[in-house]
């Protein structure tokens, strides 16, 4: 798995009595790369996350920078390094605020730390003489180690100071390690004993352990497993979690957050749920796990085959295979699950007898694009993943997957699979084909798979045939016409249009207005910003935590809104051939109209409403607090449900 690394946050702070002030450190530090550096390289598979720790202080806590600079003016940095002998199970425990922590084995009967100790201040004096007050900690007791930062308290000091401590530690690989960590990122490589972390506000990578691992992690930034031989249990809130290679039991409770299951391990038993964010499981070719999803208030889709069974606002599917090392069980509530099969190309012989053969080929294009540009994309058959990036790089890698009786159709028929990237007046346009006679060449089956990394501030563009299209954090407006598959999108901070003729929507995370409209699919839009049009046929539709107007119409499928935290604007909402449910918060500001045709209205809640009712239409209004937005409900065959 690729282990490269984004931009590491960096961690500073201003310690007051009862107030954290968080900035970005912006100090040229001398000397090698730090341990905040070092642990770049792993995470960049991730995606963005957190672009400075400062950054989200500032947003969780609110008023904090008011009045205040945001960068020291000197830098003042010192190291920190022991050694201490140990047997090879020894035992680590490791305590830090506002920095990075890097743990890694080596063959020694010792450990060895190394801490690198960042202050900036209004003054070179002053840095100096934090530096100089802020203290490692270190207590020994046979072969058990203590690590702890402690901190000074600046609040008598002139002007903003900051504070980052970094640690790099290498230890006996039998060793266990305990780690506390707030406001850094934590990186495990290569532990074979037990691990117990609890991070908050940081990103979290565990590579190549043995585990057993017990995790905690609080705030929205990457958590990124590669690894993991026994397993472990997770407690994540607004993580962004992905797993690979983990054996043995696996247990994951997340909150508001979302988790990627993939590259399953040879002997496994993996239980997963989620609250209000999506679980998605890549299911590797020759693995036929035995497999139960559950989704409440949710969708389960993907195109790995499962026996589906949906009923009310519930859906559920699973692939049973009784005989299966591979147990997985996924459950999530208000969100969805995503099931795919990741193909890769066995090797030939592995085919049975008769049955067409996989063969791919991969090809990747880099290109410097302008400020301002667009990128256009038209695909054939395949899946597509953009992601956006800091940065001014466009990288473009197409993988090519035909299935043939014979291997010596093989290069002919990815011959016939075109990809071209060509310069266009507002940008690049990318464009995969296939021709028509593809059966011609022997061809039973294929595809054009698309990952693209690109600069978040580059417009999208997308027309896809047949397949899922994923999109995550981008910051320019963004279009996508798919005609069968499924449309993704998370963290998109523009204006976003998406058109699917056949399949779901799904939208999460995203602060421009959408635009939606959907054919036989389902449609979900959570925690959107501005505002949302949306229009589904055929399909149900759920709206989560809006925080602007809405307006929805849908024919043939159910809507479900939650507004649990209020409503930011006029929501106007149209059901034909189907039920309309809404959850309210009490605190709301709303005059409310709700009206029935050929359907009951049943109110749940406290709202008061008034009006009448005949055989055919049922008419109510009511207001709730002071009324400060419309609030319209209207459904024709179908209930409408009030909780």
């Amino acid at each position: 798995m690729n282990k490269a690394f984004p931009t590491h946050p960096r961690t500073a702070a201003r310690l007051g009595i009862l107030l954290l002030l968080l900035a970005s450190a912006g100090l040229a530090a001398a000397g090698g790369p730090s341990a905040g550096e070092k642990i770049q390289k792993f995470f960049s598979g991730i995606g963005r996350g957190i672009s400075a720790v400062g950054d989200k202080a500032s947003q969780l806590i609110p008023g904090l920078n008011k009045g205040k600079k945001t960068k020291a003016d000197f830098g003042f940095s010192r190291d920190f390094e022991e050694r201490y002998p140990v047997s090879d199970h020894a035992l680590l425990f490791i305590t830090n605020e506002f920095g990075a922590i890097q743990i890694e084995t080596w063959e020694e009967s010792s450990i060895q730390v190394n801490a690198e100790i960042v202050v900036g201040a209004k003054s070179s004096k002053i840095a100096k003489r934090v530096s100089n007050a802020i203290e490692i900690g270190i207590i020994k007791r046979k072969s058990r180690l203590e690590v702890r930062t402690a901190l000074p308290d600046t609040s008598n000091e002139k002007g903003l100071v900051t504070i980052e401590v970094n640690y790099e530690v290498k230890v006996p690989s039998a060793a266990s390690v305990t780690v506390s960590n707030r406001w850094g990122d934590t990186l495990l490589e290569g532990i074979e004993g037990a691990i117990a972390l609890d991070a908050h506000f940081g990103a979290v990578g565990i590579s190549d352990c043995l585990g057993p691992a017990n995790v905690r992690t609080h705030g929205d930034f990457p958590l990124k497993v590669d690894g993991l031989a026994r397993g472990g249990a997770f407690e994540l809130h607004g993580a962004n979690a992905e797993f690979a290679s983990v054996g043995g039991t696996l247990r994951v409770h997340s909150f508001r957050g979302s988790v990627l299951l993939g590259a399953l391990g040879e002997k496994t038993d993996i239980e997963i749920t989620s609250e209000n964010g999506p679980i998605t499981l890549e299911v590797p070719d020759g693995t036929r796990p035995d497999l139960v999803a559950t989704a409440v208030f949710g969708a389960i889709t993907g195109d790995y085959p499962l026996s589906h069974n949906n009923l009310g606002g519930n859906a559920a599917a699973q692939s049973v295979q009784t005989e299966s090392k591979q147990r997985i069980r996924l459950s999530a509530t208000f969100a969805d699950i995503q099931i795919n099969h990741e193909s890769a190309a066995p090797p030939a012989e592995a085919a049975p007898p008769g049955a067409g053969q996989p063969f791919k080929d991969v090809l990747t294009h880099e290109v410097q694009p302008k400020p301002g540009a667009t990128l256009t994309l038209d695909a054939a058959r395949g899946s597509i993943m953009v992601r956006g990036v800091e940065g001014g790089e466009l990288r473009i890698t197409a993988t090519k997957i035909v299935t043939v009786l014979q291997a010596e159709q093989a290069p002919a028929a990815l011959e016939a699979l075109r990809v071209e990237v060509t310069p266009s007046e507002d940008g690049y346009h990318v464009r995969t084909q296939a021709p028509e006679d593809m059966e011609a060449l022997g061809c039973s089956d294929y595809r054009i798979d698309l990952r693209i990394e690109c600069p978040e501030t580059l417009a999208l563009n997308i027309s896809a045939l047949d397949g899922n299209t994923v999109v995550r954090n981008m910051k320019a407006p963004l279009t996508i016409q798919q005609t069968a598959g499924n449309i993704e999108i998370q963290d998109v901070r523009d204006t976003a249009v998406l058109s699917n003729k056949a399949g779901n929507v799904t939208a999460i995370a995203c602060k421009g207005p959408i635009e939606v409209k959907a054919e036989q699919g389902a449609v979900t839009l959570k925690r959107i910003t501005e505002a949302i049009q949306s229009t589904c046929l055929n399909g149900r539709t759920v709206v989560e935590a809006a925080k602007g107007p809405v307006r929805i119409e849908n024919k043939g499928g159910d809507v479900r809104v939650l507004a649990l935290q209020g409503i930011g604007g006029e929501y106007d909402i149209r059901v034909e051939k189907g039920n309309l449910s809404m959850a309210l918060a009490s605190e709301s500001h709303a005059m409310i109209e709700v009206e029935a045709h050929e359907g009951v209205v049943r109110n749940n809640s406290a709202i008061e409403l008034n009006g009448s009712l005949s055989k055919d239409v049922w008419i109510f209004h009511g207001r709730l607090n002071k009324g400060t937005h419309r609030l319209r409900l209207e459904s024709r065959q179908g209930d409408i449900f009030l909780d």
